[in-house]
Formats: structure tokens, sequence, C-alpha cells
């Protein structure tokens, strides 16, 4: 592997693990919100859920770092954090704002 690909590959796994994984912690932790509270969704919640399923696999799988890289448990055990937030995220339904009155989107149907 040449010089320049070692240096690539290591600012990417580098920018996941500072840049990607706090921002993806914090959207699911938003998501996870607005499934309890009552107010407009921020956030493009099926969008969201598939792309922060796609970090977590990439990272899992190995296209974004290998094991027995330097920081292969960080982001190995944070994708499985992020896994784990994505579980708890489709087990709440969201809620819907209407009136000014919290209402389940499963009792609207």
């Amino acid at each position: 592997m040449s010089g320049q690909n070692i240096a690539s590959k290591a600012l990417t796994q580098t920018q996941v693990a500072c840049y990607g994984l706090p921002a993806a912690g914090t959207v699911a932790l938003e998501l996870l919100n607005q499934g309890t509270a009552a107010r407009s969704p921020t956030l493009a919640r099926a969008q969201t859920i598939q792309n922060l399923c796609v970090l977590a696999a990439e990272i899992q799988q190995g296209s974004i770092i290998h094991a027995g890289d330097a920081n292969y448990a960080l982001l190995y055990n944070a994708a499985k954090a992020i896994d784990g937030l994505i579980a708890r995220i489709l087990q709440n339904p969201p809620v819907a704002v209407v009136a000014n009155e919290q209402v389940a989107t499963e009792d609207l149907s």
C-alpha cells in the first residue's frame, strides 16, 4: 500500500472517530427524544435512520476500519451503540403534535 493510501485511510478513520461518531450519536439521541416528546420533528426520521444504519454497517463490515487497526475497538463499539439506539428508536413510535396535544402516531390510525 502506498504512503498516500495509508494516510488517506488513517484520515478517514480519524474523521469518522472525531466527527462522524459524535454527530451520529447526537442525531440518534435526537431521534430517540423525538419519539417521546410532543414537538415538531427536526429530522427526516426514515432517511436519518437509514443513514445511521449505513454508517454502523460500514464500520462493522470493515469498510472504514479493519480488526487490528488502532481505532478498531473504538469505532466498532460505537457502531454497536448506534445499533442499540436505532433499536430503541424503532421500538418507540414517533409522537405527533396535534392541536398542542401529544398523540402517539399509532393512535392516529
